[in-house]
């Protein structure tokens, strides 16, 4: 089987030396990805890629929400995140986001070949920086993890309400809160955390598997109520 890949967000360097090794590798084909609103993974020629190797702008407010659209509109495709910052934070946000395998944008290229050949033959891959980040972070506390993402002590409060599987009026009532301020730090938590829902949230800041990935599927998002 060819497996056909696309590379997204790189620097022009990366994406030059990266196609010409793809180019050269038997098993893989470098197609051109365009990334839309209806289909972020179609190509125009070549067919749909398997892997996408991307590079999160982290200039972007939301750099890790084209993993999820590409995820949400090609759920077949694997992605390869070259990580820049390779930082606890970024690894998270990676994984949660629906990455296969994250790697640092320094690494050599025939070993980032490497790494495309393995995620498109169905493994995931963490760096092991990667993966030791990963660990420090899962091992932190919610509250120390949530902190550094720079949430307020009272969003704290809000989000292990929400972590406990109460609702907003509940919340309110535990914390003494008007149900419209509630809300408010819930806004301002999915803009600090990058998140999609509460229970996203709560995936981010919550260590040692207390919430699984899968876990998100499951509960359903409380509307943006007034």
């Amino acid at each position: 089987m060819t497996i056909k890949v696309s590379i997204l967000n790189t620097s022009s360097e990366t994406q030059n030396c990266l196609a010409a090794l793809i180019r050269s590798t038997p098993g893989l084909q470098l197609v051109p990805a365009v990334l839309n609103h209806l289909s972020p993974a179609s190509s125009p020629r070549g067919g749909i890629a398997h892997v996408i190797v991307v590079e999160p702008d982290q200039r972007d407010a939301m750099p890790y929400q084209m993993l999820t659209r590409i995820r949400t509109f090609s759920p077949s495709v694997r992605i390869l995140v070259l990580d820049r910052l390779f930082s606890a934070r970024s690894v998270q946000l990676a994984v949660t986001a629906g990455a296969h395998g994250v790697i640092s944008i320094h690494t050599r290229h025939n070993v980032l070949v490497e790494r495309i050949l393995q995620i498109g033959s169905g493994e995931v891959f963490l760096d092991p920086v990667a993966l030791r980040l990963l660990v420090e972070a899962l091992h932190q506390s919610p509250a120390l993890i949530a902190a550094q993402m720079n949430l307020s002590h009272r969003e704290i409060d809000v989000l292990d309400g929400y972590s406990q599987g109460h609702r907003a009026k509940e919340v309110a009532d535990a914390l003494k809160l008007s149900h419209f301020t509630v809300q408010s730090h819930v806004r301002s938590i999915y803009t600090k955390l990058e998140a999609r829902s509460m229970a996203h949230a709560v995936a981010l800041c919550h260590p040692l598997g207390r919430f699984s990935i899968r876990w998100l599927d499951e509960v359903a998002v409380e509307p943006m109520g007034p």
